[in-house]
């Protein structure tokens, strides 16, 4: 689960514009809307969009800090994925030589 703290880290806004991000009482600058877009790999168009009020979203959020949820949370919610364990090649399946 990605912290507040560690999300303005990786986006470049402290932990209480990432609250205020969140809450809607504050809309990111072009800059933090591009590194938003990257950190959660949507289309900086979608993420420019979402800070427009009264612009119908695809995903029906209303604002700009339900859309900002929504994106932390889906983030949160994805299961990391654990390193497997290197597997032993499997055996060949070729017949054996029966030749006379």
């Amino acid at each position: 689960m990605v912290t507040n703290a560690t999300l303005g880290e990786r986006i470049g806004v402290s932990h209480s514009m990432v609250s205020r991000l969140l809450s809607g009482d504050r809309l990111p600058s072009v800059p933090t809307m591009a590194r938003i877009s990257e950190y959660f790999g949507r289309p900086l168009a979608e993420v420019v969009l979402a800070t427009r009020p009264g612009v119908p979203m695809p995903d029906r959020t209303r604002n700009w800090g339900e859309y900002f949820t929504r994106l932390v949370d889906e983030h949160n919610s994805a299961e990391p994925t654990e390193p497997t364990e290197p597997t032993e090649p499997a055996e060949s399946a070729e017949p054996a030589n029966t030749a006379v």
